[in-house]
């Protein structure tokens, strides 16, 4: 009644409130209002007039282009006052444990689509004021950060076995130098701990603390040095999409192990305490799900297998082919077990290699191999929990969605236009000085880091560039002219 009165005061008409509109039509409108609005300044979409939202165009997504003015205006008036209340109240509010879905907290994380960016950030920064208020120069040159020695040299030699390697990795020599650390001397708004390379000169101001980040994300994401990570099934076969995507090794459980992601989750801490440190991984949606507490789905399985996916889909809907119950006897050969990202075979249930996938059960089968399959790396992730629970409070992350998390954790990757440009190929009648071909390198150049990533994603089925001249190896952008009898 509190919100229709405030709602009357401002002279919206709260009856289009009757109208029914769903939880997908709040977060069309909310994406519009702040394309339009705006929404990510301290005073953004929250302070702004509803009145002032331009009409929507024919191009709108269904629910906003078929609604009146005046009832969108209405709903956006509406979105402002549960967020003005979420923010009075959310320290009140426990969001840690969706579990509980009878609780306040576990309702809110669902609705987290419909809180405004700001309010968002407002509140992420009052955690981080109460996890570590930024330090004054004085203060932290009196507290200075521990330092620990790292030697580049050590860690880039040769070595046969996969061991030596790990063991002499910047992350592990980061990991030894930090373990006996109390947590509580790392949570810093500016740098968790100062870098010293070893048999280097180099003076610590800011540049080796961020270099050793971003060797430490090359390091992870080649597993002839760590253990941690795995290449996709779709990247391991170069199908699908999100082929330079990465997934937490499944089974990967020993206690070294599960330290090591430990220590990776304390990482992942240090990178959304500190404004100018990133963690550049590109890891799947299942783990950033993991982390915000969202369940992963159907989707999210053909984002890393994209071939299993495909497969479960079809035994489901298999009488669509023809197929009848006589004849799914001679087709499918499957027993109630699955292979995981790594190779490993495993059973979905008890027993689950003996019983055999039949016409009346394949329903359930395909269920489970889904589950198992989604939630294969769940030891490894609540591992990497823990390791940002001992700096940040996790409970926080279920206000945020997965991408929103993943960009506060791994930046915006920006596309180096002249890294593509040196590793592009021309077809037969092509010139690099062509005039359309000049045009091209203009536009991408003036394309923002979120197109750019966009643009790859669509030639290429990645959104980053190979991180090194290495990893491009024979890999190239090809650029074909198409030819027509009346080009514009």
């Amino acid at each position: 009644q509190r919100w229709l009165g405030q709602l009357e005061s401002l002279r919206f008409d709260v009856l289009l409130l009757q109208e029914p509109w769903t939880v997908q039509m709040h977060e069309s409108l909310l994406t519009f209002a702040v394309m339009k609005l705006g929404g990510s300044k301290r005073e953004g979409l929250l302070s702004a007039s509803p009145r002032s939202l331009p009409p929507h165009a024919a191009h709108t997504p269904p629910p906003l282009c078929t609604a009146s003015a005046a009832a969108v205006q209405v709903r956006l008036a509406l979105l402002q006052e549960l967020n003005r209340l979420l923010l009075a109240h959310v320290h009140v509010v426990f969001s840690g444990c969706m579990d509980l879905r009878h609780s306040l907290g576990a309702d809110l994380a669902r609705l987290r689509t419909l809180l405004l960016p700001e309010v968002k950030q407002a509140v992420w920064r009052a955690a981080l004021d109460a996890v570590s208020p930024t330090r004054t120069p004085e203060e932290t040159k009196a507290a200075p950060p521990p330092s620990v020695t790292v030697n580049r040299h050590r860690a880039a030699k040769e070595r046969v076995d996969r061991r030596g390697k790990e063991k002499n990795s910047v992350f592990v020599q980061l990991h030894e130098g930090l373990r006996l650390r109390d947590p509580q001397e790392l949570k810093r708004r500016e740098r968790a701990f100062k870098i010293k390379f070893a048999g280097e000169a180099a003076d610590d101001h800011g540049g080796p603390y961020r270099e050793v980040f971003t060797a430490i994300c090359s390091e992870l994401e080649n597993d002839a040095v760590l253990p941690l990570l795995l290449k996709t099934p779709n990247g391991q076969h170069n199908l699908g999409t999100n082929r330079d995507k990465f997934l937490l090794a499944p089974e990967a459980n020993s206690e070294e192990v599960l330290q090591l992601y430990e220590f990776l989750g304390m990482l992942i801490a240090f990178a959304l305490m500190q404004k100018e440190t990133a963690l550049s991984l590109n890891l799947c949606s299942v783990f950033w799900k993991y982390l915000v507490q969202q369940e992963p789905e159907e989707q999210d399985l053909a984002a890393f297998d994209e071939t299993v996916c495909r497969s479960l889909n079809r035994i489901v809907h298999i009488q669509d082919e023809g197929v009848d119950e006589q004849m799914f006897a001679d087709l499918i050969f499957e027993t109630f077990s699955c292979q995981l990202s790594n190779g490993m075979e495993v059973e979905v249930c008890k027993g689950g290699h003996s019983i055999d996938v039949t016409w009346a059960n394949r329903a359930r089968y395909c269920e489970l191999v889904m589950q198992r399959r989604l939630h294969e790396s769940d030891v490894q992730a609540q591992a990497v929990m823990r390791g940002i629970n001992l700096i940040l409070p996790v409970r926080m992350f279920a206000l945020f969605t997965y991408k929103e998390l993943e960009l506060m954790t791994c930046g915006t990757p920006d596309i180096d236009i002249a890294e593509l440009r040196r590793h592009t190929r021309y077809g037969v009648s092509l010139n690099p000085d062509d005039t359309h071909i000049l045009i091209l390198w203009r536009v991408l150049e003036s394309f923002t880091p979120e197109q750019r990533s966009l643009f790859l994603q669509f030639i290429w089925a990645r959104n980053r560039l190979p991180s090194s001249e290495a990893d491009w190896s024979d890999q190239s952008m090809k650029l074909h002219t198409l030819e027509c009898a009346a080009p514009d």
